[in-house]
């Protein structure tokens, strides 16, 4: 009972995320804020379920941990950059470095949304293999 509860709770969140967020480039510090938010609630459901649901899960939830540890470290840059009275030089390199970290998150997103993974995760959930 357990596992399929798990499993039902741990798919929908995953296939909610890959469907209907797409991150994009242009989002802001909000939308960016709110998507680590929705991560981290469907994170939270594949950490508390996967050792019933096998080594798929943790991998997502290693995938899922990435993606908020990255979004936290956008989320603290961009409050800070929110502050007046920064000086030219430490803004510039604010900016430099929150694009790196842009470019991590993306890197990180598409594995966890890759179609293969989405595949064998899907098959894992239902009991079918690991």
């Amino acid at each position: 009972l357990f596992r399929e509860m798990a499993s039902r709770r741990v798919w929908k969140g995953y296939r909610n995320l890959v469907r209907s967020a797409e991150p994009r480039e242009d989002w802001d510090a909000t939308a960016f804020h709110e998507f680590r938010k929705k991560c981290k609630r469907v994170r939270y459901w594949t950490e508390f379920g996967s050792p019933v649901l096998g080594n798929r899960c943790v991998e997502l939830a290693e995938k899922l941990k990435g993606v908020t540890s990255v979004l936290g470290d956008l989320h603290d840059l961009d409050v800070h950059m929110e502050r007046k009275g920064l000086p030219r030089r430490l803004r510039r390199t604010m900016r430099k470095k929150r694009r790196g970290i842009r470019r991590e998150f993306f890197d990180i997103w598409r594995r966890v949304e890759d179609g293969s993974f989405r595949r064998s995760l899907q098959r894992a959930l239902k009991g079918r293999g690991d």
